[in-house]
């Protein structure tokens, strides 16, 4: 653009940046003034010199009370010229986008160094991305039927609908034990109690959910800093509660500060520092002195391929599309993971995860529950894992039907650790007998990753003080404690080497990446040694050697009071000798493998722990086989409307052949086995899928798909196709093989139909032409949105 006469070198480049802004709607700011502009330059130019005084929104995704009210250090500044000049990565217009969590869900946008906003406001929409963790674009579009996704950017249209909206509280704050003087730059934890006092009732999955806003008010007069909106985590119907610790930060500033916590939407604004009503405010006392906790936000770990940063750079400057393009070259390092002589892909993944373990017990109810709050609670932030052992696959899939995030399915063999399966046998302890043992098969599932290790039982309700330290790698071992006097029965052979001072035992295991234990238990089984005969089904020496060996490498405490026994003989919860603190963030349901326990029922009718008892639909049964890239990269999973088209078009071959291309981790095929289909699927590479639907009755097949399809003449009466790779070469080869194999009165359904609308994968054009043309004796029906969009082809009967 040329540059605006009769302005400054710094004023002229100052229009410029706002008028080549993605944030920067021209028409929608002409609008909003009552004229006409010559150009961009000009529009930009008015901005800058009356719209922004005036307090008009460049763009409707830019809130610009909010923006004002994060960065008090504005004062009278342009706010768009401050948001230009700060890190993509730390763009955020508006609550509802936040591009660190953008750029980790997403690994392509991160791989191919996008701006995050750029890439949603552009393109992530349109392809069915969510915005950040409060909103989805998705469930949105939906409801909305008559958004497209395209021409109107489903978070802007429902950014537009609450323009101009006051503050609104949606419940009431009470807190449960106010604190004491804090020092400064502290992290602890407030237990708080949730009501909710609106009229419906309130949900994580709507599009602007509820969130607590804690924000502090200096004592001084200064304005407000930037405040946090933690979101609520489980479902609450009007009039109920919900109890849970609140991480709060203190400030840097020593004096009396006023903490204001209220219940607003995801996209509400914050009440005025003089408000009361709907706010609970907290006198607390900061002082200098004391211990300090730095805190910092979790990022992406991972560089990418130095063949995606090229990519990204030739996309950039519009060059041609190298030879070899961007989803063939992810497709084939997914393969290269997927070697079945390597580790797992999960393992070699380097984001936080939790991790439980699951045997032949009675607490399945528990360990649904478990899972189904974690994957609420914590979201997209870690990963999860269920590692199980004499539980059959349909069994292990009904536990994890509750989940809302992808969950890695791990059926435990000797073969996962196999220094402690040989240290147990010469005890003449076999597999079949490892009983508590199983827990530490494998040592570690992700060894380069923090990660959390739980028994079944227990059920983490809010994130400990530590957590974001945990995340970043930062923290140090922790190891849950009981410190009531024991018998010594407690430690099997091992009770003379406990320090009966930590109370060490196995219930949850807190470790940093790269800790290996190993060395730790192989010192501790050295003496006195497992007797001949030991049986870890009954024997208490895995206990035992749990504690010696953390306690040797200098482990944390996790005290009681923070993780409290809710054992169901029992008519109270057991804090420990220090009794109720008021800061408990998870519960260890003892006993519930041997039958009901009381306490957990009694906090799932209070709302504490989500209500797992009725199996949801097929759709969202197996949302936990969903791929979003945590360890299988590259690509996403299929959108919701594609799944729901796919379920609806499967239901009339109930029992009938169907045939899937593109496994992943067999997200569909369990789908599609639900509705009574028998299933082949078929990929490239086992991204899990054998042990996912194992009892399935699905024939899991490792081959190229056109191989498969052109040995032999088997027919489908649904074929469905959802591939990496959909260049031309690929459906050159492919379209023939498919359409000869739908039966007459049969289905094809294709996903990533419009993906080469996107930058990114604009080589990926191969089904372009199929889409554009018609076939004799066959109904076609396209799906343009959401993107990356879909058809299906019915082939008329004869």
């Amino acid at each position: 653009m040329p540059a605006p006469s009769g302005l400054s070198r710094d004023e002229a480049a100052a229009v410029a940046s706002v008028a080549q802004s993605i944030l920067f709607h021209a028409r929608g700011y002409a609008a909003s003034v009552g004229r006409t502009f010559a150009s961009r330059l000009e529009a930009a130019r008015h901005y800058l010199d009356e719209g922004g005084a005036r307090g008009i929104a460049p763009h409707p995704v830019f809130h610009l009370a909010w923006y004002r009210s994060e960065h008090p250090e504005l004062a009278g500044g342009n706010p768009l010229l401050h948001f230009l000049a700060r890190r993509p990565q730390e763009r955020t217009p508006h609550p509802q986008f936040d591009p660190g969590w953008y750029l980790a869900r997403y690994a392509d946008v991160a791989w191919a160094d996008l701006d995050p906003l750029w890439h949603f406001l552009r393109h992530g929409a349109a392809e069915g991305r969510d915005p950040g963790p409060f909103f989805s674009t998705r469930t949105y579009l939906a409801a909305h039927p008559g958004i497209d996704g395209v021409r109107v950017n489903p978070l802007a249209h429902h950014l537009a609908g609450r323009a101009g909206r006051p503050f609104e509280p949606l419940g009431r704050v009470v807190v449960l034990r106010s604190p004491g003087p804090l020092a400064t730059h502290a992290r602890i934890e407030l237990p708080l109690r949730l009501d909710n006092t609106s009229d419906g009732p309130w949900s994580p999955r709507r599009a602007a959910p509820p969130v607590i806003g804690q924000r502090w008010l200096p004592g001084d007069g200064h304005p407000p800093a930037g405040g946090r909106r933690t979101l609520v985590p489980v479902e609450i119907a009007a009039g109920g509660s919900f109890w849970m610790p609140l991480a709060i930060d203190t400030p840097a500033e020593a004096g009396r500060h006023l903490l204001q916590l209220c219940l607003i939407p995801a996209d509400g604004i914050w009440p005025g520092a003089d408000a009361r009503a709907g706010v609970t405010l907290v006198p607390v006392d900061i002082r200098s002195d004391g211990a300090r906790a730095m805190v910092s936000r979790w990022t992406l770990p991972v560089r990418p391929p130095q063949a995606v940063i090229d990519e990204a750079e030739a996309i950039r400057a519009a060059r041609p599309v190298p030879a070899r393009p961007l989803a063939e070259r992810m497709a084939d390092h997914d393969r290269a993971r997927c070697e079945p002589e390597g580790p797992r892909p999960f393992a070699r993944g380097t984001r936080p995860v939790i991790r439980w373990i699951k045997g032949d017990g009675q607490d399945d109810v528990v360990t649904r529950a478990a899972i189904a709050q974690a994957t609420r609670l914590f979201g997209n932030r870690v990963d999860y894992c269920l590692c199980t052992n004499g539980i059959s696959g349909a069994r292990a899939r009904a536990v994890l039907a509750h989940a809302s995030e992808p969950v890695e399915l791990w059926p435990l063999t000797a073969a996962d650790n196999p220094w402690l399966a040989r240290r147990l046998a010469t005890a003449g302890c076999y597999p079949d007998r490892f009983g508590y043992w199983w827990k530490w098969f494998p040592e570690r599932v992700r060894p380069d990753a923090p990660e959390w290790i739980l028994d079944g039982d227990m059920v983490v309700t809010g994130a400990p003080p530590w957590f974001a330290a945990w995340c970043d790698g930062r923290d140090g071992v922790r190891v849950t404690q009981d410190d009531r006097p024991h018998p010594w029965t407690m430690y099997g052979a091992f009770h003379a080497q406990v320090d009966r001072r930590l109370g060490l035992y196995s219930g949850l295991i807190s470790l940093p990446p790269g800790h290996s234990y190993r060395a730790a238990f192989e010192a501790a089984l050295a003496a006195p040694g497992l007797q001949p005969g030991h049986d870890g089904r009954l024997h208490m020496d895995e206990q035992g050697v749990v504690a010696v060996a953390f306690q040797n490498a200098g482990a944390l405490p996790i005290p009681l009071y923070e993780l409290p026994f809710a054992r169901g003989p029992e008519r109270t919860l057991d804090f420990g000798m220090a009794g109720d603190r008021g800061c408990a963030w998870g519960f260890h349901f003892s006993f519930a493998f041997r039958g009901p326990n009381r306490h957990f029922e009694r906090m799932v009718t209070a709302g504490m722990i989500p209500d797992c008892s009725r199996e949801p639909p097929e759709q969202e049964r197996f949302r936990w086989l969903a791929n979003r890239g945590q360890w299988g990269e590259p690509g996403w999973s299929a959108t919701d409307a594609f799944v729901a088209r796919t379920v609806a078009a499967a239901r009339r071959y109930a029992g009938g052949d169907a045939l899937e291309i593109g496994t992943s981790r067999g997200h569909l095929a369990a789908v599609l086995a639900a509705l009574g289909c028998r299933v082949t699927t078929v990929d490239a590479a086992d991204r899990g899928a054998r042990d996912n639907l194992a009892d399935m009755g699905v024939d899991v097949r490792i081959a190229d798909g056109a191989d498969f399809l052109a040995v032999g003449d088997r027919r489908f009466d649904l074929v469905v196709v959802d591939l990496h790779g959909n260049g031309p070469d690929v459906w050159t080869r492919l379209w023939p093989l498919l359409t000869t194999a739908v039966r007459p009165g049969g289905r094809l359904v294709v996903n990533n139909t419009h993906l080469w609308r996107s930058p990114v994968w604009r080589a990926e054009s191969g089904l372009r032409a199929m889409i554009e043309q018609a076939m004799d004796g066959w109904d076609a029906e396209v799906f343009p949105e959401p993107y990356p969009g879909m058809a299906i082809w019915t082939r008329v009967a004869a």
